[in-house]
């Protein structure tokens, strides 16, 4: 159980760095601007926007992976979450593979968010 989340988690922080790092030194070299810790800042805030946008939807599948896990384990049937037993606040998609299984694969989650909600909630973890 300690390592269901780690693909999505290794799909969402690898790509998030290289974006990261690849935005912030192109912005900060091609600014032309004499860097001072106020247009680092700004290299920095504009570098990990670009690339938080781009890796969100890992980071939805990553948190419905871990919301079905809790979902599916008997330790957390009886949970009192927002106030009423056993609601939720975000409900698991459930979909089954062609044994019957539900599949917790990453991109079968990206599938399954997309044709349950829209291309939308990848962005919004609704």
């Amino acid at each position: 159980v300690l390592w269901k989340g780690l693909l999505p988690t290794i799909w969402r922080d690898i790509p998030f760095s290289m974006i990261y790092w690849f935005n912030y030194e192109s912005l900060r070299v091609r600014s032309g601007i004499k860097m001072n810790s106020y247009w680092t800042f700004v290299c920095g805030a504009v570098a990990g926007s670009i690339a938080a946008t781009i890796t969100t939807p890992f980071d939805v599948v990553k948190t419905y992976r871990q919301i079905e896990l809790g979902h599916n384990s008997k330790t957390f049937q009886n949970v009192c979450i927002n106030g009423r037993a056993n609601e939720a606040l975000i409900k698991p998609i459930t979909a089954t593979t062609n044994n019957g299984a539900t599949s917790t694969q990453t991109i079968d989650i990206l599938i399954r968010i997309i044709k349950a909600q829209g291309v939308g909630a990848l962005w919004s973890g609704k």
